[in-house]
């Protein structure tokens, strides 16, 4: 028997996926233009001010625990452990956990960019700083507008005092994200780690001479 002589079932169907379709949220992007998966779209602004906190050292950035409780999608709860871990305390990972748990779990349903991120924070919560490391390394050559992850990488790299792969990293991100002031602080800090202090002279300066223009 055809389609026809069902129109029920079909009709049942049709009306499903126009529900799906109805309930689903457009995609939200970030303060740096990268597609975000987040269960409520007022989360963006705590989401925002995690990710320019962190870049800029704000403390704004604890603004995200805002939505610990509130939005259980992938990029919230992971930054939520992440902040965790950056007590550098035994408490840290045991605090990032339950965090890293949900991000995990609603990763699935989350962008590539998101999952490599909490990935990333999953294998920092785990003691992995390796696997981290390669992580964050393919994040900023797929994605190299994704500051945050990048800056977490340096962060790692510097805790271990490997100032090289601080600038090699780092140079990932430039075709792209040159227009982000704090890439170039990163860049020339990670200079300035390996006593290349015209590299990172130079760099600030033509950062500040461009500001003035």
């Amino acid at each position: 028997p055809g389609l026809g002589n069902h129109p029920r079932p079909v009709a049942a169907l049709a009306a499903a996926a126009c529900r799906r379709l109805k309930g689903r949220q457009p995609m939200l992007a970030d303060s740096l233009g990268q597609p975000v998966t987040l269960d409520h779209p007022e989360s963006l602004g705590a989401l925002n001010d995690f990710v320019e906190g962190f870049l800029r050292s704000q403390a704004r950035v604890a603004n995200v625990l805002q939505l610990a409780e509130t939005d259980h999608s992938a990029m919230a709860q992971a930054a939520c452990a992440a902040l965790h871990m950056f007590a550098e305390s035994r408490e840290g990972p045991v605090n990032a956990r339950p965090f890293i748990q949900r991000a995990l779990a609603a990763s699935p349903r989350a962008t590539r960019r998101e999952q490599q991120w909490v990935a990333a924070v999953a294998a920092w919560v785990d003691g992995d700083l390796e696997r981290a490391i390669v992580l964050h390394e393919a994040q900023a050559s797929e994605f190299p507008r994704d500051l945050i992850s990048l800056k977490l990488g340096l962060y790692h790299l510097f805790n271990l005092g490997r100032s090289p792969d601080m600038v090699r990293m780092a140079r990932q991100a430039l075709p792209q994200a040159a227009d982000v002031a704090e890439l170039h602080g990163m860049l020339a800090f990670a200079w300035e780690q390996c006593h290349r202090l015209r590299d990172a002279e130079h760099l600030t300066g033509a950062r500040a001479a461009e500001a003035v223009v």
